[in-house]
């Protein structure tokens, strides 16, 4: 993967392709980069935090659990005000949120993003599947 990743933008649109993004798990702090570079451009601090946790848990699930780079699309939408999160990996498998033991260094992630995101799922298709999330862009004053 290259050190900075040139990702293509449309309006309120980050996309960031696959053979951009890479397989090594150095490519989710490029890509939260990218994403949190993203987000100040579209003028979004309040769900900040919220995205750049999110986009981490997707990235790097489709880093554990497949054995393709993930293609990651980010959208700003206005009605109502949201980041639409979108992580394509190329595999079929479906992912099942775990419960792991106190202990266990990972299976959290899925769990992670039920908590922070105001919507997620798994859309499949002929090519692999779609991990999204929704994640709600709250006004200042509910920050």
């Amino acid at each position: 993967m290259a050190s900075s990743l040139r990702p293509s933008r449309g309006p309120h649109q980050l996309v960031l392709h696959a053979d951009t993004v890479g397989r090594g798990l150095m490519s989710v702090s490029a890509v939260r980069r990218a994403v949190g570079h993203f987000l100040d451009r579209e003028g979004v601090a309040s769900a900040r935090h919220d995205v750049l946790l999110v986009v981490s848990e997707l990235v790097t699930n489709a880093l554990m659990h497949t054995d393709n780079a993930p293609a990651v699309t980010v959208r700003h939408e206005s009605e109502p005000e949201r980041v639409d999160i979108e992580v394509f990996d190329g595999s079929c498998v479906m992912p099942m949120p775990r419960t792991p033991g106190a202990t266990a260094i990972g299976g959290r992630g899925l769990r992670i993003v039920e908590q922070v995101a105001s919507a997620w799922g798994v859309r499949p298709n002929d090519h692999g599947k779609t991990m999204w999330a929704t994640v709600a862009v709250k006004a200042p004053a509910q920050v």
